[in-house]
Formats: C-alpha cells, sequence, structure tokens
C-alpha cells in the first residue's frame, strides 16, 4: 500500500497537466 500525502497529490496533479499541455501544444515542451 502506497500512502500519499497532499504533496504527493500535488505533484502528480502537475505531472499530468504539464504532459497534457505536451501533447496539446509541443511548443510548452521547449
Amino acid at each position: 500500500m502506497f500512502e500519499f500525502t497532499e504533496h504527493d497529490i500535488f505533484l502528480l496533479d502537475v505531472t499530468v497537466e504539464k504532459k497534457q499541455e505536451g501533447h496539446s501544444n509541443h511548443s510548452a515542451c521547449a
């Protein structure tokens, strides 16, 4: 079992948002 703190969840949300932005707008990856 993994215990997720609010900070871990926040980092996961940010990572997902960055990946989605990268796929929808490649210029954001630069």
